[in-house]
């Protein structure tokens, strides 16, 4: 929890993971919240990466 994801749309949003969730019938969850808005959204984790538009902040395999 905690980590930073970028998504590159319009403009470059940053989100920080507020919590990861077991759903039943669902799987792993993951709940984003805007970090300069208002917008909060809950992904299937195995959206949380590059193929879902999602890059992480920090991570060195991402930094260029």
């Amino acid at each position: 929890m905690g980590d930073l994801y970028e998504t590159e749309g319009r403009r470059r949003t940053t989100w920080v993971v507020q919590s990861v969730v077991d759903a039943p019938h669902q799987g792993t969850l993951v709940r984003l919240v805007q970090v300069d808005g208002l917008g909060k959204v809950t992904i299937p984790i195995s959206d949380l990466g590059y193929a879902g538009g999602f890059t992480r902040l920090g991570d060195p395999a991402n930094e260029g």
